[in-house]
């Protein structure tokens, strides 16, 4: 029997974050949902210092157009979804990981 993971990112709009303001534990990942930008936590910095992985925003592409040959961790908006995805190295997988 398939042994399935399920993992959690914390996720909220901007003008969640800026709320809340929290301190993610050392390599806990966060996205914000309104600029799709993904912090990592350092257990001591606030949201609100934390830079954005790779500090650029995400290609956004229609679900008929993502790269054909993408590298393992490649994350992209999908248009059409109108959510971001990533691929895992076998497949598109949104935050849930389900396959898209």
């Amino acid at each position: 029997m398939a042994n399935f993971e399920t993992l959690q990112i914390k996720r909220g709009t901007t003008a969640e974050w800026a709320s809340a303001n929290p301190i993610l534990a050392s390599g806990e990942l966060g996205v914000d949902l309104t600029t799709f930008s993904l912090k990592s936590g350092n257990g001591t910095a606030p949201w609100s210092v934390l830079p954005a992985i790779g500090d650029q925003h995400l290609i956004g592409v229609a679900s008929g157009n993502r790269p054909l040959t993408p590298t393992s961790g490649l994350m992209i908006l999908d248009t059409t979804l109108n959510h971001p995805i990533f691929f895992d190295g076998t497949d598109w997988k949104d935050f849930s990981g389900s396959i898209t």
